[in-house]
């Protein structure tokens, strides 16, 4: 089975999904102070994406949407956060790790950690919960072909979408080059590609290697796949994509024991 259409990033041809090129060169990423660009482009250093884990610091007797929404509250309310830029995930499923996630590739978040290279502290956002934040670098995609190489930004204004999440925490550094080059198969990126259901609208897939800090709570590698726009919230056309989409990453995740794995859906 071939997904229509695709192609994997700048150099590949339209080749099948069995090759693998890079979103963009793939040389260091740039220190503070040394801006890599329009924020979502391909730079010669790949796009940079701040990423903020956010949980409870402690057992919370919270349903776990109300839980979802404290975390929301207090992540916009955290000095330096600038929560409203980029795009703030909520998980759709209950007791994974982290319940809601905050990607940005602009405003003053992003922007300070350009200059300074500083990212908000674990207990910022109060003695309640932990914050896990770092820069992550996309250096491997896979695009519909013709689509613009560039990282969309995750603020886009056409409502709410759908994402899948992966990290990986175990990753052995010094084999990086092979890891990249065949990510499709040990992240499960190939899977994505070729079952997850059409109609769910998949956009991009994304590899992001950790660029700092060097963590024991954060992914040495994210896959992050992208859907179209979510349908509207209580039809009946929205309640059966849902449910496609929640039945695909329970298959996907019996075949992904290792890594983390949710599906969340950006909050308006």
């Amino acid at each position: 089975m071939h997904r229509a259409g695709f192609s994997n990033g700048a150099g590949s041809g339209g080749s099948s999904a069995g090759s693998s090129s890079p979103c963009s060169s793939l040389a260091s990423s740039p220190g503070p102070g040394q801006p890599p660009g329009t924020p979502g482009t391909p730079t010669p250093h790949g796009s940079l994406a701040i990423f903020s884990f956010a949980l409870p610091s402690r057992q919370a007797k919270l349903a776990y949407k109300e839980q979802q929404l404290a975390i929301r509250g207090a992540l916009e309310a955290t000095a330096g956060m600038d929560a409203k830029q980029g795009a703030t995930l909520a998980t759709l499923e209950k007791g994974v790790l982290f319940p809601v996630v905050h990607v940005c590739d602009s405003g003053a978040l992003f922007r300070r950690y350009l200059d300074t290279g500083r990212m908000l502290a674990e207990d910022a956002m109060g003695p309640d919960f932990a914050l896990y934040q770092a820069c992550y670098q996309e250096v491997r995609c896979i695009v519909p072909e013709g689509a613009e190489l560039a990282t969309p930004p995750f603020d886009q204004p056409d409502g709410p979408r759908d994402f899948l999440l992966l990290g990986f925490k175990s990753v052995e550094e010094s084999f990086r080059q092979v890891l990249e080059d065949t990510w499709k198969d040990w992240t499960g990126a190939r899977h994505i590609y070729l079952f997850l259901p059409d109609v769910l609208g998949l956009e991009r897939i994304s590899l992001y290697r950790l660029v700092e800090p060097d963590h024991m709570h954060l992914f040495k590698y994210l896959v992050l796949a992208r859907l179209g726009p979510a349908a509207c919230a209580g039809s009946e056309g929205a309640s059966k994509a849902q449910d496609l989409l929640l039945d695909y990453v329970q298959r996907l995740r019996v075949r992904r024991i290792t890594a983390y794995l949710s599906v969340y859906r950006s909050l308006t």
